[in-house]
């Protein structure tokens, strides 16, 4: 079975292998590429389901994590500091030590918690927003190509884990 590094970089992989149709410029070459991807995107897929269900059977607690709701202060303190809205925490327990313990848990370390996802969330937009951004750039220079390529670009913009893997419906 896969581990998680490996189903990451194989993700990683793939991403990287369906920004590269986005400059090929041969529509049959396109076609055969996607056909592939398609391929190798539903072994990622059962891979990733495997390890999702093995993980899930050895989790010690039902939910492995629980939330945190910020108060206002908190909120604000976290949005200065790193410009997204966070209401909540959710802070990964499989063992359930850490929620039997929240009773104690000063609001200062879950504010740590809080800032540390927010920081993470915050890298992640702008990555996704840049990657997006980059899709949209390199499908309107295809499109700009006319004829054949751009009736391809139609059919494969349709597709719903194309529109995901490049972020086209996240503005």
């Amino acid at each position: 079975m896969a581990t998680l590094k490996e189903i990451e970089e194989r993700v990683e992989k793939l991403r990287g292998k369906l920004l590269a149709v986005l400059q090929m410029t041969d529509a049959q070459e396109i076609m055969d590429e996607a056909e592939r991807l398609k391929i190798e995107a539903a072994d990622l897929e059962k891979d990733g389901k495997e390890w999702a269900a093995k993980m899930e059977g050895q989790a010690r607690s039902p939910k492995g994590k629980f939330e945190v709701v910020l108060t206002e202060e908190q909120q604000q303190r976290i949005r200065q500091a790193t410009g997204v809205h966070m209401r909540s925490v959710y802070i990964e327990d499989t063992s359930g030590r850490l929620n039997a313990a929240m009773p104690g848990t000063s609001r200062l370390q879950v504010e740590k918690i809080a800032l540390e996802q927010a920081r993470q969330q915050k890298v992640r937009d702008e990555a996704e927003r840049s990657a997006r951004a980059q899709a949209e750039e390199n499908l309107a220079v295809l499109e700009a190509q006319g004829g054949q390529m751009a009736e391809l670009l139609e059919i494969v913009k349709e597709d719903p884990e194309f529109r995901r893997v490049l972020f086209l419906d996240k503005k």
